[in-house]
Formats: structure tokens, sequence, C-alpha cells
């Protein structure tokens, strides 16, 4: 049997409780068939204990594989499997009150690949970078066309388009699907089919695999679309790591991409995979390139030093050439005074020793000259490994850190009084001073709520002394700087002074790594807050004073004898006292 290599990982997400199961593992069933097996349970149900539902489905469905069955087949097998491990979770329905489960299966025996699955959790093919969804979830949108009742257009749009239609617990006979949906075996490894019968035809006659293939089971906390964006961890994520990566630590890198991105469910992943020179093509290519990038490098530097060495070599000679003429000189001296044997010899043995010198010295610069070209050689190599391995270390979600020191708002302070209009918007933007305290080149795409459900991302930059960068290298500090948008009215004005004062908002940061074009949320690192530490007022609203006014003064003028009318005739008259008439 080939050696396959396999790998799991998990993590509880963003829920409470981690109500997935997965387990991947060698075994020898009962009938002496050697296999290589992943399964993933999704269980449902919450507080009726979906997790307990998930547990039995994977312990069950293991121990039958494993000992409860006699089949010679790997279908049959799983059929069997499946039918216990269903009836084990409706044996426990009262204790768990009412809980069920997904299931997922791969089997991988003989190098062929036969699955089995009922619910929503995945079974993926990767082959040649290519990925392929060989399983389908079995939601109303996709198993009620199957009964000619409804178009598949319609189930689509249908507002029961995700509800679960197949999962153990369910009924007595569990729906089992064996298809493969998606046509690993096409050209382009990527034909899907949505007919169960030529899938199931497909899925009975197992999958061959090969050298660089790699299967993926997984609970569709993995896959499933994110708020703020298709899918937690795309296709083309999930083909790169697992032709590069292989076992745990790619099972663990393709967790972690969901949680960088603040996934909402459990995840799970299980792996399967048959390393081989397919999957070792990438670190080829890159090998190979880093291997022309020194070469070339080597070329350059070669040639400078071959430049200098025949500089050198010129030197030398020149020096030996004059050295070859002192020393005939000094014979011809020699031979012309003998009287003055001795002085003569000395002269020429010092002419001797001063050739001997400049030799040395010239050697020795020329062996200098070598070791420090190898020498740059070396760092050249060292740096473009050094950039790979960062590049590979700065896909990862983990490897990103940051600190936030201080937030400034812009306009700084906000005065409004009651009753008065305003001229003109006000144009607010915020400013968080960012220290970058991880390895990675930090570049944010936009900043979202963190407060509420999805929400609108606001742009972002970094600015230091009135430069936009690029990205934040790692150690330095800059403004991250977001437009917050206009205050048009009273009312808006009113919303954002009491927004600051609650001191609840903050904002996450979405961070996107230096080429990529995919992005992610960063774990366990500091929210951006909008008030300060300090809780200063930023928007003071206030009423009118009211001015006090005196009232004017009146005075009086006493009546002159004209304007005092004379006394009428009738006032003159007393009137009669009233006479009261008694009522009977």
């Amino acid at each position: 049997m080939t050696k396959l290599v396999t790998g799991l990982a998990f993590d509880i997400g963003q829920r409470d409780i981690y109500e997935d199961r997965v387990t991947v593992r060698r075994i020898t069933t009962r009938s002496q068939l050697d296999i290589t097996v992943a399964l993933v349970a999704d269980g449902v149900g919450g507080a009726n204990r979906g997790e307990r539902a998930a547990q039995l489905a994977v312990d069950v469905a293991l121990h039958y594989l494993e000992n409860g069955s006699t089949a010679q087949d790997v279908p049959r097998l799983l059929d069997e499997a499946f039918t216990a491990a269903n009836q084990a979770v409706l044996d426990e329905r009262e204790a768990t009150m009412g809980a069920s489960t997904t299931l997922a299966v791969a089997v991988v025996h003989q190098d062929r690949l036969f699955v089995a699955n009922t619910g929503d959790s995945r079974i993926y093919l990767c082959r040649d970078r290519t990925l392929t969804q060989l399983t389908i979830d079995h939601n109303f949108a996709n198993v009620i066309p199957w009964t000619g009742t409804m178009s598949a257009a319609a189930a689509a749009i249908n507002p029961r388009a995700a509800v679960l239609m197949h999962y153990l617990g369910q009924r007595a006979q569990p729906h089992v699907d064996h298809g493969f949906y998606g046509d690993a075996q096409s050209p382009n490894g990527a034909q899907p089919t949505t007919n169960p019968r030529a899938a199931h035809e497909r899925g009975m006659a197992g999958l061959p695999l090969r050298p660089g293939d790699a299967v993926l089971v997984c609970s569709d906390g993995l896959v499933k679309p994110a708020p703020s964006a298709p899918a937690y961890v795309s296709a083309d994520e999930i083909a790169r790591v697992l032709d590069t990566q292989v076992g745990d630590r790619a099972a663990r890198s393709l967790v972690s991409f969901a949680l960088g991105r603040d996934a909402d469910d459990n995840v799970s992943v299980g792996l399967i995979q048959w390393p081989g020179r397919r999957s070792l093509r990438r670190p080829l290519l890159a090998f190979l390139a880093l291997a022309l990038l020194i070469g070339v490098a080597a070329l350059l530097l070669w040639r400078a030093f071959d430049g200098q060495r025949q500089a050198l070599e010129g030197q030398l000679a020149a020096q030996q050439t004059q050295a070859t003429q002192e020393v005939a000189a000094a014979a011809t001296a020699r031979a012309a005074e003998q009287a003055t044997g001795t002085a003569t010899t000395t002269s020429g043995q010092a002419t001797a020793e001063a050739l001997t010198a400049a030799t040395a010295t010239a050697e020795g610069q020329l062996a200098a000259t070598r070791q420090l070209e190898a020498a740059r050689v070396t760092a050249a190599a060292a740096v473009a490994v050094t950039a790979t391995e960062q590049a590979a270390q700065c896909a990862l979600a983990g490897n990103y850190s940051y600190e936030v020191r201080r937030v400034t708002l812009v306009p700084e302070t906000i005065r409004y009084t009651t009753g008065n209009r305003l001229s003109q918007p006000y144009v607010i933007s915020v400013r968080w001073l960012i220290t970058n305290t991880g390895v990675c080149p930090l570049v944010v795409q936009a900043v979202y709520r963190a407060t509420g459900a999805g929400g609108e991302s606001l742009p972002v930059a970094f600015e230091r002394e009135g430069a936009v960068l690029a990205a934040l290298p790692s150690g330095e500090s800059a403004e991250l700087v977001v437009a917050l948008g206009e205050i048009a009215n009273v009312d808006e004005l009113a919303a954002w002074r009491d927004l600051y004062r609650s001191g609840t908002v903050r904002w996450e940061p979405v961070i996107a790594p230096v080429g990529e074009a995919s992005a992610f949320r960063p774990i366990a690192q500091p929210l951006l807050p909008l008030n300060s530490a300090a809780q200063r007022e930023w928007i003071i609203i206030t009423e009118p004073t009211p001015t006090a006014t005196r009232p004017p003064t009146i005075t009086p003028t006493p009546p002159t004898a004209t304007d005092v009318p004379p006394p009428s005739a009738e006032e003159d008259t007393p009137s009669p006292p009233a006479t009261l008439t008694p009522v009977p």
C-alpha cells in the first residue's frame, strides 16, 4: 500500500460549544482490508447536545469500519458503518433531546478513493493545484430538484434553500451518498454534475489517486460564506496550501485561514495526502528560480571579480618585470665592479627580497578579493532564502500583530448650539497610531464595525508625515487613517456624540498579506477604539443662553381738568334697590 500522509486540525471558532468531531486513521478491517479513513461529523442541536450526536457517529462508524463488518468492498463497508452510526444516534435521541449530526467519510484503499456522505460536511480532492468538490450538500436547494417537484432555480431562491434534508438521526434508514459530483478525472478536474445517478456510478467505481493528490474532509465552518467575503477560505487558498504543505501543518494552516476571518462556526479538517513529485512542484520551481537568481548574481559578481583579478595580475606582472630588470642591472654591476663585490651582492639580495615581498603582497590581495566575492555570493543566497521563507510565513494570519497607541479624531472638537443651522456638513475622520510588532509588513485593507452583524467596510490608509505608505514595515509606526464620512444634520450630530460617549464602539482591521488577493481579520489582536482613554468630550451640544430684558419704565401723568369728563345725569340719580321676587 502506498505510504500516505495524514493530518487533522480543529477549532471551536466563534461558538461556545465545539460540536464537530474529526478523526483520521489507518486501520485494518475485520475482512483484512487495509484502509486509510478520514471522518468529520458536525453535530446539530446546540443546547440539544449536538456534540454528543457527532461523537457517537464518529466513534460507532470508526469502530464498525474496523471490527463490525465482514464486507469485502469499501462501499458496502461504508453503508453498514453509516447504518450503525445512525442507529446509535437514534438510540440517544431521548438523552440528547433529538440531536442529530452530519457525517462525511473518505476511504483510501489500494490507491483508490471512496466516499460516503450525509449532510453538508464536504469532501474535496486537490489535484494539480485544482480543488474539486466531490460531494454535494444535502440541503433543500440540491435535494428537492431530485424529486422533480421543483426546478433547481426555484429551489435555490426558496427561503428553505439552506435547510438540511439528510442527516444522521433523522430516520431509521439513513441516506448514504457515495457520489462523485465533481469529476476529478476530467482533464481540467472540474466538470460537476447534479445528477445523483451519474455521481453514484462514479463513486461506486472509486477514484484512482495519483502522486501529489490530497483528499480534504471538512465541516462547513471552513468553506461556508463569510459576512464580508465569498467564503472563509477560498478554493485557491485551499489548493495552494495542499500543494505546498502536508499533514498536520497543512491542516492547521487551513484552520488558521478561517479563524483569521472570524469564522462563526466550528472548523474541522481531516487530510489524506499522497506526497509526490507533483506536490513538490511549486517548491521545486521556487528552488530553481532561487538557483537561477543566485547564478545570475554570481555571474555578475564573478565578472566584477575577474576584472579586479586581471588588474591585479597585470600589476603583479609589471612588478615582476621591474624586479627582473633590477636583478639584471645588479648582476651587470657586480660583474663590472669586482672590487666592490660584497656591496653589490648585498644590493642584489635586497632587490630579490623586495621582489619576493611584492609578489606575496599581490597574491594576498588576490586571495582576499576572492574571499570577499565568495562571501558576497553566500550573503545574496541567504537573503533570497530569507525572503522566500518570509513570504510563506506572512501567508498565515497568526504571524501578524500590532499595538494601538493613540486615537485622534478630526476635527478634535465639534461645538454646536441648539437652534442653529449647520452651514455645511462636518467631515470627520479618525486616526490611530499603530506600531507593527509582527514580523510581516502590515497592509490594512479595510475596517469593519465590531459591534453588530456585518456592516459597511471603511477604506483606510497608512500615513506618516503626510506621505501615504503602501505597507507598514515591521517595527515601525504610522497613523492608520479612516474617513468616517459626514455629519449632515443635528440628529446625526447627537448620534455620534452618544456613540463616542458610550465607549463601546470598536472597529477591527482586515489585513491582506503583501502580494496576496485574500484578506483576513487577525485574531487575538486589539480592536481600534473610537474614543480616547481620557473620555474627553468630542461633540459638545449646548442650549442657547437666554438674554434678560428690563421692562420699559412708564411715568404716570396727572390728568388735567379738561381730561376729566363731566358727570352725567344718570350718575347723579341714585338707582332704586333691587326687588327680589320669591320663587314658590
